[in-house]
């Protein structure tokens, strides 16, 4: 909690998601017992794009997936099938992005700025920042980070 407050926290917690956790359970077991806590890492938003539309073929080893808006349309392909070592990566690769050309940008522009975040409900510490609608009041978050990029709430 020092950390949150610019104090210097007395130790540095380690915390690796489940999965990047040792695989033998006596060594597990034994950081477990030091102090090392597992992180289940869970949503705390939903998120809606009300004006975008998606479809996603398959062909193979691929999937192009199509978002539709009322500004134009961008494709992105994505290789699949991947091996994935029992699920520590990702068993699909963006092998063609959406933007291929500065016609695409306002169609992803649009994409972003159609965005709309909800708190899920139920999501552990966030129940008493929501409105009744789900909504997160202008007073809880401005700004979320989201994706690497910066999303402002819907009031």
């Amino acid at each position: 909690m020092e950390a949150l407050t610019w104090g210097e926290p007395d130790y540095v917690p380690w915390m690796p998601k489940k999965g990047h956790t040792p695989r033998d359970p006596r060594v597990l077991e034994a950081l477990l017992r030091a102090g090392m806590g597992i992180a289940y890492p869970t949503s705390v938003f939903k998120t809606s794009t009300p004006n975008v539309t998606s479809e996603t073929k398959t062909l193979g080893d691929y999937s192009l997936t199509t978002y539709r808006t009322p500004v134009g349309e961008v494709t992105q392909k994505t290789r699949i099938n991947l091996p994935s070592e029992g699920g520590e990566r990702s068993d699909a690769w963006v092998v063609e992005r959406m933007i291929k050309g500065a016609e695409d940008y306002r169609v992803v522009k649009f994409m972003v700025e159609d965005e709309v975040l909800r708190l899920v409900a139920g999501a552990h510490g966030v129940e008493s920042l929501a409105s009744p609608d789900g909504r997160c009041p202008a007073t809880a978050f401005r700004l979320v980070e989201l994706a690497g990029r910066r999303q402002t709430w819907q009031p």
